[in-house]
């Protein structure tokens, strides 16, 4: 177990990340055979996976270490996707009010939904991060 902080945090997420990467890049590889799409629908989405799942990442790891309780696991998930759910609003209202706008064009809103979604997932890795010292006492 790595004593920093950072180091815990970098060990917690990179096998996560890497799955986020696999799917992004399965459906990359895949959806032109399977569905016969363009490299102009794929990218965006990738985009938005990509968003979504660094996020969606954060958010968990933020409750896992603020909700340890572990006696009611139904009630902990409950909590989770609120909490991811609450943090997915910021990039709709974004999108919405860039799509709003003429003459943006569609790679950017997607550019920008997925630079909202970054900075929400390093606010909520910057929450998580004084949770993983040892002297904090959520920590334990």
């Amino acid at each position: 177990i790595p004593d920093r902080p950072m180091k815990k945090l970098a060990a917690l997420m990179v096998p996560s990340m890497l799955h986020i990467v696999a799917v992004v890049f399965a459906s990359l590889v895949l959806c032109p055979f399977v569905l016969g799409s363009s490299w102009a629908e794929l990218v965006p989405a990738a985009l938005m996976m990509t968003g979504f799942g660094w996020l969606f990442l954060s958010a968990s790891l933020v409750c896992l270490r603020l909700m340890k309780s572990r006696s009611t696991p139904l009630m902990e998930q409950m909590i989770k996707m609120v909490f991811c759910l609450i943090l997915a609003i910021p990039y709709g209202i974004t999108v919405v009010t860039l799509v709003m706008i003429p003459g943006v064009p569609a790679f950017m809103i997607q550019l920008a939904g997925l630079i909202v979604n970054g900075v929400i997932g390093l606010a909520c890795l910057a929450l998580a991060t004084p949770l993983l010292s040892g002297n904090n006492l959520m920590a334990d």
